[in-house]
């Protein structure tokens, strides 16, 4: 049963997952209560773990390594987010699509014919990469770092927290349909990476292959082209809308929202010197409470 027990301001908390009024309970309502098909692929992480960066290299994968501006209408109509798109997204995915969620793994209807890749990340890069992203949405109460970092550990901030995130991924690691992996693995072993997620998609490589994702997945090459490309397609597609008033609301968080950057810096374990002793210690206290095998992964 979904029910709303906390509201604050604009935040709300709906069956235990952190919301924002004003996104609407529909598609949340949708994405708790969705049954995937067999063939569906799902991306499940945390904000700022690397969905992005794990779309377009599938994206890469499974059009022979296209880049995804080459036809950015088509990208995205393969990678709609399940919580926010919610049925119409799901209805209107183009097929091969790969469903993203911010939600845990838990918290989803599993299928064991559906394959889910579960991206993890070093919890001090997420939480200062989220706090710069967080500044750029519209419709949100606004934190100063400090203030962010106690809503980062109590896991109040909007979707399932980070932690919740974490543990329920790390359950799930030894299941067949299961990937887990790290945004470090990613960025410190490339190429293996990008076999090892051919191999759990079934997909032939060769090194042709291989090079064409590691070029048009790289951080350089999203950094250059995808806000810009993402910018302009939101900015058509709202155009399109053709209900008066959703279309006006849109525009409103867009003209807020249009300089927002999902590409950052790409880096890792560069976040430490924006935390004080005590927060850094806290948050790997609270690792090592939740999940501290996991560790290994961030290394």
């Amino acid at each position: 049963m979904i029910t709303s027990d906390c509201i604050e301001d604009e935040r709300i908390i709906i069956d235990g997952i952190n919301w924002i009024r004003g996104w609407g309970l529909t598609t949340l309502r949708f994405a708790l209560s969705y049954q995937p098909s067999n063939e569906d692929l799902f991306i499940v992480a945390s904000p700022r773990c690397g969905t992005t960066w794990m779309q377009n290299l599938i994206y890469n994968l499974r059009t022979n390594g296209k880049p995804f501006n080459e036809n950015i209408q088509d990208f995205f109509e393969q990678n709609p987010q399940l919580e926010t798109d919610g049925k119409r997204g799901i209805k209107q995915m183009k097929r091969p699509g790969t469903i993203k969620t911010h939600l845990a793994i838990d918290r989803l209807q599993f299928n064991e014919q559906s394959k889910y890749i579960c991206i993890v990340r070093n919890p001090i890069d997420v939480c200062v990469s989220f706090y710069f992203l967080y500044q750029m949405w519209f419709d949100v109460p606004k934190f100063d770092f400090n203030e962010f970092v106690e809503h980062f550990l109590n896991e109040s901030l909007p979707f399932s927290g980070y932690f919740q995130c974490l543990s329920a991924a790390w359950n799930c690691r030894d299941r067949s349909n299961v990937l887990l992996i790290s945004y470090e693995q990613l960025t410190n072993q490339f190429d293996s990476s990008i076999r090892t997620i051919a191999q759990f998609l079934n997909i032939d490589i060769d090194e042709q292959l291989i090079d064409k994702v590691k070029r048009y997945s790289s951080f350089e090459y999203l950094k250059q082209h995808f806000d810009r490309e993402r910018t302009e397609y939101e900015r058509l597609f709202i155009e399109n809308i053709q209900d008066q008033t959703i279309r006006q609301r849109r525009q409103i968080i867009f003209q807020q929202e249009k300089h927002l950057k999902t590409i950052r810096n790409g880096k890792v374990n560069q976040s430490k010197s924006l935390m004080s002793e005590e927060q850094i210690e806290r948050i790997c206290h609270k690792l090592s409470m939740t999940c501290p095998q996991v560790k290994s992964l961030f290394s």
